[in-house]
């Protein structure tokens, strides 16, 4: 059986719905920035198919100098490990499920080791997505920050590996506006609800649902309550331009400007070329012309 590596990929700060495929571990976020000072809780799940899973074997990677987490303590033999930012997640809990264990150590700050030893043939009584584990973090920065992870045992009570196992990177932090922006450019057409060619915070928060308002009124600099598509690639800057209406051509007037040409002083660097191009060819016309 081989060795299943996690695949990392990197989604959006938006709260995310249950992952598609079978073997991949995702982060719930909620649906508020992080703030320093308060705790941001996300939650752990796995996606397991129709297949139970047995054993598994995980873990989470965090900046910590962005996002702190209590170490985790132990006590007994075989230790017993507790963390008060650690907890089961709600299918596990419901389930009465309890032989999941997350440890956060100390020699090891920035990341959470997952594991369910497993391999007694008395795998959890659960499939789909599990809602598996609890983090509380704890922000110090609100600079954009991601989590990823890397899955390398997923095994049901057959010792079948259950899908393709992945951890999908998450990011957390509140992302610049110009970011912001792309977002909602990329989801415009979806977002407007009534065709009206504008998007209202209400309509640009089922894209973004923590977008605030005082992001929306950085946006939207005509102060309408709407945010048209040249305000957004306004926003959005270089990487904005040429998407939604009039994709790929700056030319909003009619004039026969080549691509880039938005201002009066590129029209007058465009129009010298031009006749100087013109130029160039009647001369070069007249000397291949022969005299009568």
């Amino acid at each position: 059986m081989r060795n299943a590596m996690a695949t990392m990929l990197l989604l959006s700060a938006a709260p995310l719905l249950a992952q598609d495929q079978p073997g991949e571990a995702w982060l719930e976020l909620p649906e508020v920035w992080p703030e320093v000072g308060q705790a941001y809780v996300v939650n752990l799940h796995l996606n397991t198919g129709a297949q139970e899973p047995d054993t598994l074997q995980m873990h989470l990677n965090f900046d910590t100098a962005v996002l702190q987490l209590a170490f985790s303590a132990a006590t007994g033999f075989p230790p017993v490990f507790t963390n008060p930012d650690l907890a089961l997640g709600g299918s596990l809990t419901a389930a009465g499920t309890t032989d999941l264990q997350a440890v956060h150590p100390g020699e090891n700050p920035g990341q959470i080791n997952i594991l369910r030893a497993g391999g007694s043939g008395d795998a959890w009584d659960l499939s789909g997505d599990i809602d598996m584990l609890q983090i509380t973090f704890h922000p110090q920065s609100t600079v954009p920050t991601q989590i990823t992870g890397e899955i390398t045992v997923l095994r049901d009570a057959s010792l079948v590996e259950i899908g393709a196992p992945a951890v999908i990177a998450a990011t957390i932090g509140i992302p610049p506006i110009e970011d912001l922006a792309e977002d909602i450019l990329a989801g415009f057409d979806a977002a407007d609800a009534n065709g009206d060619d504008a998007l209202t915070l209400a309509e640009v928060q089922t894209l973004i649902p923590q977008l605030t308002a005082d992001q929306f009124a950085a946006i939207d600099s005509d102060t309408s309550g709407g945010l048209s598509l040249a305000e957004i690639n306004g926003a959005a800057g270089p990487a904005g331009e040429g998407e939604g209406e009039g994709e790929g051509d700056n030319n909003t007037n009619g004039c026969p400007f080549p691509k880039g040409a938005t201002t009066f002083a590129d029209f007058l660097n465009w129009l010298a070329q031009f006749l100087f191009i013109g130029m160039a060819a009647t001369v070069l016309w007249k000397r291949r012309t022969p005299l009568s």
